[in-house]
C-alpha cells in the first residue's frame, strides 16, 4: 500500500530514488536533485513542507524524475484538492492521488511512490 504522509513518502521514494531524493528526518528536512543540484526542503513538526520554494523544489524534481523516465504525468486541480496521475512504462500503472492537502507536491509524490512501486512488480 502507498504511503499518503509526506515524510513516509519522502523515505520510500529516498529508498527507490537516492541518486534524485535524500529525506534525513533527525533535521526534518529531505534534499531533491533539481537541475543537477541539491534542493533542501524543509518539514515542520506535523510533516508538511515549510515553504512555497521547497513544495516547489519537491515537485519539479518529480517532473525532472518522470521525464527523464519517459513517464506522462499530469497536475489537475479540483474542487480545493490536487489529483496527480503518473503512467510509468510497465504495463501503464496509474495512480491518481486526491491530496489530502492541497499540494501539488505531495500528489505527485504519492503518484511517484505508486509508479515505482507498480514498475517493480511489473
Amino acid at each position: 500500500m502507498t504511503p499518503t504522509k509526506l515524510p513516509e513518502l519522502l523515505a520510500a521514494l529516498a529508498e527507490r530514488l537516492p541518486e534524485r531524493v535524500q529525506y534525513l528526518p533527525a533535521e526534518a528536512m529531505a534534499r531533491v536533485k533539481l537541475w543537477g543540484c541539491w534542493q533542501r526542503v524543509y518539514l515542520d513538526e506535523t510533516g508538511d513542507i515549510v515553504t512555497h520554494a521547497g513544495a516547489s523544489y519537491l515537485e519539479l524534481s518529480l517532473r525532472e524524475e518522470c521525464d527523464a523516465r519517459e513517464w506522462e504525468w499530469e497536475l489537475e486541480g479540483k474542487a480545493g484538492k490536487v489529483v496527480a496521475t503518473v503512467w510509468n512504462g510497465a504495463g501503464g500503472a496509474e495512480y491518481c492521488h486526491l491530496g489530502i492537502t492541497p499540494s501539488p507536491a505531495h500528489a505527485l509524490a504519492c503518484a511517484m511512490v505508486a509508479a515505482l512501486s507498480g514498475e517493480e512488480e511489473g
